[in-house]
């Protein structure tokens, strides 16, 4: 299953209360979304509770799905292994743009 489809599927499961197919953020309609009046643009407008909500504005999770996401990609089930994630920690970064943990 795909991470959208999971999110979708499962969001009530993983404490979204809001509908994954409507946007939390955008210009109305059934879904929240006009096309002429994204989310960020004068008229739109965000939901009061954006951590219940799986999109953010049609085109991005929020941030509770994201990091829903995150955690299922680095811990499974999304990763076969699981990603381990204390082989960052400590290491300097090779480009010299970002620091090290």
């Amino acid at each position: 299953m795909g991470l959208c489809s999971y999110l979708s599927n499962l969001g009530g499961n993983l404490g979204f209360t809001g509908s994954a197919v409507v946007a939390c953020c955008g210009g109305g309609g059934p879904y929240n979304y006009n096309e002429s009046l994204i989310c960020g643009n004068e008229g739109s407008k965000a939901c009061a509770e954006p951590s219940t909500y799986v999109n953010w504005d049609d085109h991005h999770f929020t941030e509770a799905a994201y990091r829903i996401v995150a955690k299922d990609v680095l811990e499974g089930p999304f990763s076969t292994p699981r990603f381990n994630a204390s082989c960052l920690v400590g290491r300097a970064s090779d480009d010299g743009l970002h620091s090290a943990y």
